[in-house]
């Protein structure tokens, strides 16, 4: 029986996981396709959801992700108090405010309010004058 050499344990132990890698990121790669498809088919058929009220402007918008890792805030929060504080504060500073796509104004309400509503209106009967 022959004995293997190094070199091919060194190659097989390279090269294997890196395949593996390349594979599976491929794989990844075109799920992540498919899924941005998906995401993008369900937000052409949102109705538009928020009006600006400084320009006008209506606009489609999807939620607001926040910021960081939940995982990582309760490692925090477990070993070291404080830093798990400020990183939770950090984290949801900026969660859930939308603004103006044209005007990046944050007065955004919901186009379905009565005030967004009023507004559309008074513009609208603005240009017909």
């Amino acid at each position: 029986m022959e004995s293997i050499t190094p070199g091919v344990v060194l190659l097989i132990i390279l090269v294997i996981p890196v395949a593996l890698m390349w594979a599976f990121s491929k794989r990844n790669r075109t799920g992540q396709e498919i899924q941005r498809q998906k995401d993008q088919a369900a937000f052409d058929t949102l109705p538009y959801s928020n009006h600006c009220m400084t320009c006008g402007n209506d606009f489609k918008t999807l939620p607001v992700p926040q910021r960081g890792s939940s995982l990582v805030e309760l490692a925090l929060w477990i070993m070291i108090f404080p830093a798990g504080i400020v990183y939770s504060v950090w984290r949801r500073q900026k969660a859930g405010k939308i603004t103006c796509i044209v005007c990046k104004s944050d007065a955004v309400i919901p186009a379905i309010s009565p005030a967004a509503i009023a507004h559309t209106a008074s513009i609208q009967a603005a240009i017909r004058s």
